[in-house]
């Protein structure tokens, strides 16, 4: 167990009014006002308590924050500003200093609202709070039902790891040794301890938040589910499992797991009972929850039925039938309870944006602040993405070619007509944005092995609006193409920390490129603005309130000389981030000189006085 005593100092709080610390997990009552925990005026205007926590509740991964009740007219205030974590190493203390309740009495005895608070002081690192459509602060747990996507996704910067083997073509995954097949007899593995190894390496790169493949006890690659709540024995159990997930909260890097609803394997249990009826498969309890017809199966079944792409290994599920939806919102349930931070969702669009309705809201009431990400490939992302039901994001597949193939044919009329497309399709929506995955050639192949080029592709991805995604590996210059019949070149072992054979080049490139979107909210936030472009070279701003973040690029094989052409430059000062041209340092650039397959980032802040 844990103690964390909360200390507060409210001014203008009223004899009826009494402060509250409420928070993301079951001590502090899941965001809701009604079971948090009570502070103790203890003068001064202060307010403390201590909170004793549970063993399985991380108390560095809890988001916490203040809120004023009103007894008597069960009025709310919450303070405002993103929501509050403890930081370790260190006391845990939670100490935030000097809020102000502006004193409007009329308003705040007539009006069952809340009044307005400024704050004037807190040493916590956080950012704003989004806004409701009426302008107010949101407060917290309304995230959904005002729109946007958790704030915390917005920071993140995710890392996908690819678990398991392929199926008869080698590969291993991440952990290099998974065995292609699940035997249903070996013991538990515990490769899932050896990410270990990785932890340091991880909080080096920048990383926080990590996105695993599926992990889910099934045949092959862990996209045929035989049981979606039991780990994987080529993983290890359910033990190893709550130990990652507690040691990479205790690295600020949260977890979202891989959720397979469109379909399971022919070994899970509903689907192995069907087959264990034969000529009876119709006396299954389980014949509805899937889509099965008289004939015969390329297995030799008795029966027929409807597959993920016809790939018969992957029998679809009807997630119409209320059981079958009870079943996957218990498994999102359970997860959610044991503490992961969000599902990314296969095959997302698959299936009708009104279930994912219904997936969300059990979501969010039982962990408030999970992400859906859902992969959809093809359409419309508004029928899936919606601020206020619905999925909070999905994989920017329409951005992913113009990334790359913009390089490769030295074309960035291409990204500039993507760019701008997405602008006017999706606006304010996050999307997470990549590069790679487990299911496409790396990067560094695509584009026939041009380190300079990779580089150019990893500065597009974390420069661009809305969450990047790396892949493992790629900061590595790690290669592979699909190969007929597989995709195991795809999912090679990962090296090892330790391992002094690889070159570090874009591994140090990618550590610059996440503190830049780490220290700089504009890159994060801030809108993008394409200033000027040729074939050959780009410019493009994110700009946010007092910051501006230029980035030029040049993908040809001479020097190019481009404007910046930030407006009011003169009123900012500049600073490079990174060059990977390696030129000297710039004050205002007006105009700049970027070598052959290369770019150049400059920060600015407005001077003061201006």
């Amino acid at each position: 167990m844990s103690v964390v005593q909360f200390r507060v100092r409210v001014r203008n709080v009223l004899p009826d009014e009494t402060v509250f610390v409420s928070g993301s997990n079951r001590t502090l009552g899941f965001w809701k006002p009604s079971r948090a925990k009570a502070l103790e005026r203890t003068g001064n205007d202060f307010w403390q308590t201590k909170v004793t926590f549970e063993k399985d509740e991380n108390v560095y991964q809890m988001e916490y924050k203040y809120v004023v009740i009103q007894g008597r007219a069960e009025m709310e205030t919450w303070l405002p500003g993103g929501n509050l974590k403890i930081r370790p190493p260190g006391i845990i203390t939670a100490t935030s200093d000097d809020w102000v309740l502006e004193e409007k009495r009329e308003q705040r005895s007539n009006q069952r609202k809340p009044y307005e608070v400024q704050h004037t002081h807190n040493r916590h690192d956080h950012h704003h709070a989004p806004e409701k459509p009426d302008g107010n602060l949101l407060k917290m747990g309304e995230s959904d039902t005002y729109g946007g996507v958790p704030c915390w996704y917005k920071d993140s910067i995710f890392y996908l790891i690819y678990c398991l083997g392929t199926p008869g073509h080698g590969g291993g995954g991440f952990f290099g040794d998974c065995p292609d097949v699940n035997d249903q007899t070996s013991g538990n593995a515990n490769r899932l301890l050896k990410l270990r190894h990785w932890y340091d390496y991880l909080v080096d790169l920048g990383i926080n938040a990590v996105y695993f493949t599926p992990i889910f006890d099934s045949g092959t690659h862990g996209y045929d589910t035989y049981d979606y709540f039991r780990i994987d024995r080529r993983l290890g159990d359910m033990n190893d499992f709550k130990t990652i997930l507690a040691e990479l909260h205790e690295r600020n890097i949260r977890v979202v797991l891989d959720g397979v609803f469109n379909h399971t394997g022919r070994g899970h249990f509903a689907f192995s009972d069907i087959l264990s009826r034969g000529r009876e498969w119709r006396q299954s309890p389980y014949k509805d929850w899937y889509f099965l017809r008289d004939g015969k199966s390329s297995y030799g079944d008795k029966f027929d039925y409807e597959a993920w792409s016809g790939y018969q290994v992957l029998p679809k599920l009807n997630v119409y039938h209320p059981e079958v939806r009870n079943h996957i919102f218990d498994v999102a349930r359970f997860w959610l309870e044991l503490g992961i931070d969000g599902w990314r969702l296969d095959c997302a669009a698959d299936i009708s944006p009104e279930f994912w309705n219904d997936f969300r809201r059990v979501c969010r009431e039982t962990r408030p602040g999970a992400v859906l990400i859902g992969e959809i490939i093809h359409g419309d992302y508004n029928s899936w993405v919606d601020d206020y039901h619905r999925l909070h994001s999905a994989t920017n597949y329409q951005l992913y070619k113009p990334l790359w193939s913009c390089l490769k044919d030295r074309n960035f009329f291409e990204l500039r007509h993507n760019i701008e497309r997405d602008e006017h399709l999706y606006g304010e929506k996050v999307l997470m944005n990549f590069i790679g995955n487990h299911d496409v050639d790396r990067v560094l192949s695509i584009l026939h092995d041009d380190r300079q080029l990779a580089m150019l592709a990893t500065v597009l991805l974390f420069t661009m609006k809305g969450t990047p995604c790396l892949y493992y590996g790629d900061e590595c210059f790690m290669g592979g193409q699909k190969q007929h019949g597989g995709d195991a070149s795809l999912r090679q072992p990962m090296p090892y920390p330790g391992d002094h054979s690889w070159d570090r080049t874009l591994f140090e490139v990618t550590k610059h490129l996440t503190h830049l979107r780490k220290n700089f909210p504009a890159v994060r936030y801030g809108g993008i603005t394409i200033v000027w472009n040729n074939e050959t070279s780009i410019v493009y701003h994110r700009k946010m309130d007092d910051q501006a973040v230029a980035v030029v690029m040049n993908c040809g094989d001479s020097p190019a000389t481009a404007e910046v052409g930030i407006e009011n430059a003169h009123e900012y000062q500049w600073h490079p981030h990174i060059g990977v041209d390696g030129n000297g340092p710039w004050s205002r650039p007006m105009h700049v000189t970027v070598g052959p397959k290369s770019s150049r980032i400059f920060c600015g802040s407005t001077i003061k006085g201006n």
